[in-house]
This record gives structure tokens, sequence and C-alpha cells, in this order.
């Protein structure tokens, strides 16, 4: 007969690590799917209106890009590195524009 003063055999602490391990694993699990049904949603992100013409970069100088074409429709003598680094950066990600008139306010931006 055992007595209680026995220490536990491994085997039995493997097992019970185990199901400690699983039942960690499910609160976990359960506090995840919790946490993604109460969520707050976040705020949708508002696409651009629809543009005509992009501003951006090629070849180090300004360019100007229709719709979504990858190669411009018009390269200008205006090289980005003599712009400000916030202009360059704003050149990189493109600036989308709407009509003609805001293309050309823009370029005179940037001259």
């Amino acid at each position: 007969m055992k007595s209680f003063s026995e220490p536990p055999k491994k085997s039995h602490l493997i097992g019970l690590y185990l199901i400690l391990a699983m039942i960690l694993a499910a609160i976990l699990l359960l506090t995840a799917v919790i946490w993604m049904l109460f969520r707050q949603p976040t705020e949708p992100v508002e696409e651009p209106a629809s543009f005509c013409y992009q501003l951006g970069v090629y070849q180090d100088r300004l360019a100007v890009y229709t719709n979504d074409q990858r190669h411009p429709a018009e390269i200008l003598d205006i090289p980005v590195a003599t712009l400000p680094e916030e202009d360059q950066r704003l050149l990189q990600e493109g600036i989308l524009l709407p009509t003609e008139e805001a293309l050309r306010q823009a370029i005179e931006d940037f001259t």
C-alpha cells in the first residue's frame, strides 16, 4: 500500500503537466475568441476619391501618371532630389489628383 509521503512518479507528473498545458491552451483560445467577438471595429479606411492623375517619381524626376499606368504619361524636368524631404516622401508614395487643374496646381507647387 502507498503512503502519502511518497513523491509522485514521473509519469504522473508528466500527465499532470500535460493536463495543465491543455487547460492553459483552452483558456488562451477562449480568450482570443472572446476578444475577437467583442473588440471594437477599426475605423474603415477611406478610399481616395477617384483620380485621373498621379504625381510620382520616375528615374529621379517628377512624373505624371494617368489612371493605373505603370509608366508615366509625362516626365518633367524637375529632379526630385532638389525638393524637400517631405515632398520626396509624398512623391515616392504617389500623390493622387482628381482633375487636370489639380495636377497643374500641384506641378506649380513643386516648381
